[in-house]
């Protein structure tokens, strides 16, 4: 089952040197680029133990663009980055939706948890 939760978080990438040359299972390569590897989420940390997926998401522009930010500032896409995270150290893992930080505060957002 999926929640919906869309609320604001911190998140700390991981450097390219910090990616492993190979993925283990369950894991998705990203071609070297950050992926994320912590959260701080109603403050409580979550470290990020494996990327599953990867993919561009619409975002709702029409709902954002104003007098101070108009349409061509407005950005229409968002990358989201599935992955499965646990709290603490002994947490069970669960699978988490995050949006990139595209904002205009450069925000990351979590959008949905899975059971």
């Amino acid at each position: 089952m999926s929640r919906r939760v869309e609320e604001t978080i911190e998140v700390r990438l991981t450097s390219p040197e910090e990616i492993p040359s190979g993925a283990s299972s369950g894991t998705l390569t990203t071609g070297g680029e950050p992926s994320p590897d912590q959260f701080l989420w109603r403050g409580r940390l979550y470290r990020v133990t494996g990327v599953v997926d990867r993919w561009q998401e619409r975002r709702s522009w029409w709902r954002e663009a104003t007098r101070e930010r108009p349409l061509g500032a407005v950005p229409t896409g968002r990358q989201v980055w599935r992955v499965e995270a646990s709290p603490g150290r002994s947490g069970v893992p669960g699978v988490y939706d995050l949006a990139d930080a595209e904002g205009p505060d450069g925000s990351w957002r979590l959008l949905r948890t899975q059971d």
